[in-house]
């Protein structure tokens, strides 16, 4: 496993912590074992390319909350595209049920249920700017790591 694999790992488990901290979600609801074995299969250039595009979209269009700009599982099924009707191919929709989709329950519509719960707005939670500063700090301490 490459550092990028690393970066991306780093960078759910990352999420998933602050959602269990700040909101007492389950951490795995969000990014399991399962999740982490996935990434870990990735070949060190889909895992490279994923973490770019993310950083891209991060840097350009500065997509909030669980959005699928920021979603290394839609990048890699080539989901980024609006309409595109690969969701049912995702093993992470398939661990975790299909995003947005409300006619069967999911940890997705979970998540923004529990945030809506608690009066909170999931993409101020993860707004632009902690997708910004989380990448920054991943990569100084993953790639330091892994010398990538």
């Amino acid at each position: 496993m490459g550092g990028y694999n690393k970066l991306l790992i780093s960078f759910m488990e990352h999420k998933a912590e602050r959602m269990e901290e700040i909101i007492k979600f389950p951490a795995e609801m969000y990014f399991n074992d399962e999740d982490r074995e996935e990434i870990e299969s990735w070949s060190d250039d889909t895992a490279r390319k994923i973490w770019r595009d993310i950083k891209k979209n991060v840097h350009t269009t500065a997509p909030t909350g669980l959005r699928r700009e920021v979603c290394p599982f839609c990048h890699k099924e080539g989901l980024i595209q609006y309409k595109k009707p690969f969701c049912e191919q995702c093993n992470y929709g398939r661990r975790h049920g299909i995003c947005g989709r409300k006619d069967s329950p999911n940890d997705f519509i979970k998540i923004i249920d529990a945030f809506n719960d608690l009066g909170m707005v999931c993409g101020r939670f993860y707004n632009s700017d902690y997708h910004e500063n989380l990448i920054h700090k991943l990569e100084k301490e993953v790639l330091k790591e892994t010398a990538v």
